[in-house]
């Protein structure tokens, strides 16, 4: 295949942000930052923010990266640069969808919706990944983020739906190689993963992947603290070599055995989730409230909303302050001119506000939906893709005061994110709503 990479990053403290980037099938890397070579060495400070990284078809071997970030030979140098606020949608190409090859560089409020692959901290050291979503909606391979090197902190993230086993599981804390060359595998040490949220993910911890007769060094002072599991897909801990100086605090697990009996720091209850459109949140009665281990570096939780003294277990903290980050959506990044013609001038919020549910949410053939008016008011129902297209109109007219339900028959629609648009009294509110 023609080797070639879309965008190329040189020099520092650039910025490629609102670009809409999708379609590449041939071997390269679509976006790659550049370091420097000795003597000026410094760190880059380049900033990749609010994209829409669009499909990539599965290349079949390495170099179809998304994002990388360095060179193995460059490995040891610090990049500080910060990825946040994209959208990677289908990005198929290979199993790194971002390649972390640098020190020091910062992984936020990203959405990776239905992707195969992972946020892979390939080499490198001290990167910072938190407040991002792994929507897998249930596809092969899709994973969340895969932990080589030292002193790395990955909390306040959210996994929902992922497939991906061993190097492509929710997260993957691989062995290294003794006295490795830079371009295989360093041991992981003193590894902080804290305050992550996990839901129906196939594999959720896997420690010591890719144990071997050359890769032998297990990880070394790994802390996982407050973390919530709930999945029917166990063990929840997969060891597939002993981890060094490993400690938990603070976790809950529900749905499948631990995988590696009663220890201390981990507490087998349900945490009583609730689902809020995307994502599931734990209730106020739940037994993560309140109940979580301080951490000195999390402040704050997935929402950007400030943890309290007694903070809760997993991404989310409930709290009645501003949710600042959401999972994004195509209509969230990108250029402004591909903007969806469901955004509009007219108020984000109006006055009356139906109180919207979906269920099942996601679905796969039928999901009911339930709206309910304060006022007599004329209404209309409709469901949206992402390109803005109305692809089913399900009420329109006048309705009394109360709840109103219908069914909506999405059998024949491609698996993927839509939205129930309701209109009342022609102001419009937007709801997620999954195929599966």
């Amino acid at each position: 295949l023609t080797e070639y990479k879309w965008v190329s990053i040189y020099g520092a403290h650039n910025r490629v942000d609102h670009c809409h980037v999708a379609g590449k099938s041939h071997d390269g890397a679509t976006v790659v930052v550049w370091l420097r070579d000795p003597p000026n060495d410094s760190p880059v400070w380049h900033r990749i923010d609010n994209n829409y990284f669009g499909h990539r078809p599965e290349l079949g071997k390495n170099g179809g990266e998304t994002i990388r970030i360095g060179t193995s030979s460059r490995s040891m140098q610090d990049a500080y640069v910060t990825v946040e606020h994209n959208l990677f949608e289908e990005c198929d190409g290979e199993i790194e969808i971002i390649s972390n090859k640098s020190g020091n560089n910062i992984f936020r409020h990203n959405t990776f919706l239905r992707s195969s692959g992972t946020l892979t901290l390939r080499h490198g050291n001290e990167a910072s990944v938190y407040g991002n979503y792994f929507l897998g909606g249930g596809k092969s391979g899709s994973g969340g983020v895969r932990i080589i090197g030292e002193r790395h902190k990955v909390y306040n993230n959210y996994f929902q739906d992922l497939r991906g086993t061993g190097y492509r599981s929710a997260l993957a804390v691989v062995n290294g190689i003794p006295n490795s060359p830079l371009n295989r595998y360093f041991q992981v040490k003193d590894a902080v993963v804290a305050f992550n949220t996990f839901v129906d993910v196939e594999e959720t911890f896997v420690i010591g992947a890719g144990k071997s007769s050359t890769q032998s060094l297990a990880p070394d002072g790994l802390q996982i603290a407050n973390n919530l599991v709930e999945t029917r897909n166990g063990p929840i801990i997969e060891y597939e070599d002993t981890p060094l100086n490993i400690a938990y605090a603070s976790n809950v697990f529900f749905g499948a055995e631990s995988g590696i009996g009663q220890v201390d720091g981990i507490l087998i209850a349900d945490p009583a989730l609730v689902f809020d459109q995307v994502v599931w949140r734990p209730s106020s009665t739940s037994v993560a409230v309140g109940a979580a281990t301080a951490v000195d570096f999390v402040t704050h939780d997935i929402d950007g909303q400030e943890r309290d003294g007694l903070p809760d277990i997993g991404a989310d903290e409930i709290s009645l302050l501003p949710v600042l980050y959401r999972p994004l959506t195509s209509q969230d990044v990108g250029p402004s001119y591909l903007s969806l013609v469901l955004d509009s001038d007219q108020p984000a919020v109006p006055v009356s506000t139906p109180v919207v549910q979906a269920y099942p949410n996601p679905f796969r053939s039928a999901v009911t939906i339930d709206f309910e008016l304060n006022t007599p008011s004329f209404v209309q129902l409709s469901i949206y893709d992402l390109l803005g297209r109305e692809v089913a109109l399900l009420a329109s007219g006048a309705r009394n005061t109360g709840n109103h339900l219908t069914t909506f028959d999405g059998s024949g629609l491609a698996p993927g994110i839509y939205f129930i648009v309701v209109e009342v009294d022609g102001l419009r509110t937007k709801h997620t709503l999954i195929r599966h």
